[in-house]
């Protein structure tokens, strides 16, 4: 296994986010709204043909910083090596604003990376309100800088996907649909056996 020596798919690639990673990330950022600070969190993955999967959160646990957010060298360093343990490639940055969702200048020269395709996500009013991706900013480097996409593009290609699927009518859902027709049947033979229920008290 190598996947990190598999090369990014380039501009217009799709990313699949698990559900699961999604809400890990909004609950760090809202951990920093706290401090009315933004946060930054940070997605490792694989390349998968002409996609990428995102498969780890990185929580860098920098210090609240208000308006801006910028890790330390030691913070950087745990990143580039836990990605390296997990052999997994940097495919994108969440960070969060106290106001609107953009790409400052100051986002745009101080990004994790630059490889075309790396994607950006900006959660507005530090993750306030926020639900789903398409609350945010999603931006992808072309190349020659930060695009960000349209609602229509962002959700045709940036798709937040449970990791867990369970088919509806399964075997677990039979067995909960028989436990309810069980404890059915007993409280109607409990009833005739011992009569209705008579409640005490005024």
């Amino acid at each position: 296994m190598n996947r990190r020596a598999q090369s990014y798919p380039g501009v217009g690639a799709a990313i699949f986010i698990p559900a699961e990673a999604w809400e890990r990330t909004l609950a760090v950022v809202r951990t920093y709204q706290r401090e009315s600070s933004e946060a930054l969190v940070f997605w490792g993955g694989m390349v998968t043909g002409e996609a990428v999967q995102v498969t780890g959160v990185y929580v860098v646990g920098h210090d609240p910083q208000g308006g801006t957010v910028r890790p330390t060298p030691s913070e950087t360093r745990w990143l580039v090596r836990r990605l390296r343990e997990r052999d997994e490639k940097l495919v994108a940055q969440v960070h969060s604003h106290g106001g609107s969702a953009f790409h400052s200048s100051g986002d745009d020269e101080r990004a994790a990376s630059f490889h075309p395709g790396y994607l950006s996500v900006v959660v507005p009013r530090f993750g306030r309100g926020v639900r789903d991706l398409q609350d945010c900013a999603v931006l992808e480097f072309d190349g020659g800088g930060f695009r960000g996409m349209g609602v229509e593009e962002a959700a045709r290609r940036v798709r937040v996907l449970p990791l867990v699927d369970e088919r509806p009518g399964g075997f677990r859902a039979r067995r909960r649909r028989k436990r309810g027709w069980i404890t059915s049947i007993a409280s109607s033979l409990r009833a005739r056996l011992t009569g209705p229920r008579r409640h005490s008290g005024p």
